[in-house]
This record gives C-alpha cells, structure tokens and sequence, in this order.
C-alpha cells in the first residue's frame, strides 16, 4: 500500500490517501470496457486503488472509507464508493491519476528488470 499526500492539498492536516497497485487482470478488463483515455477510465482505476484514506472532510465532517462490490468479467471486487469519490475535488482526483500511472509505470519498470 502506498500512501499518497497532494501537494495541492490545502487543508490542515494533510488527507492521506491509501492506494494499491492493480493487478494487470484488473487493469486489462478496465482498459478493455473503457480504453485508455478519459476521465471515466481514470476515475475507474482509483475506484479500485483506493483502499482508504484519512482526514478527509466533507461539509466539515471526516468522511468515512467505505466499500461497494463491483462485477468486473464476472469477478466481484470492493472498490471505494461513489461518495467518496464524488467528493475528490477535482485537482486533487488529477493528482491521484497521475500517481497511480506512476505506479504503474515504476511496477513495469520493475517487472521488466526482473525485480
């Protein structure tokens, strides 16, 4: 699990998101129902890295991680909620896309040099 702060977080304290790599079947039948580009892809790919977060407020209330199920080629996975993931502002949910393709790109790296 990694843990993630935005630079572009402005509150005090800092939200902490949690993120997991994805397995490749997951990223596979993510690309294959939404391919690679848009905001709905992206947005897919945090719903099921997300595994938690910490110090995040909505209308001044901590916002509780919670799970829903969601089917993916026949596979049941909980992925964070749509409330929680309504609620990212949009910088900030930019910011996590952009980490989770760094991810991804340093475990391809990784892979590729046998580690």
């Amino acid at each position: 699990m990694i843990n993630f702060i935005s630079e572009n977080d402005k509150n005090d304290p800092k939200v902490i998101w949690k993120l997991r790599p994805l397995e490749p079947e997951i990223s596979n039948s993510l690309v294959k129902q939404y391919g690679y580009n848009g905001l709905k892809f992206a947005t897919e790919l945090l719903r099921f890295s997300l595994v938690g977060v910490e110090n995040f407020k909505l209308n001044g209330k901590e916002l509780q991680f919670f799970h829903t199920v969601r089917t993916l080629e026949g596979k049941n996975y909980l992925v964070a909620g749509n409330r929680l993931i309504n609620a990212i502002p949009p910088v900030i949910l930019n910011d996590l896309i952009l980490k989770l393709a760094d991810i991804a790109k340093t475990l391809k790296k990784d892979q590729e040099n046998g580690s």
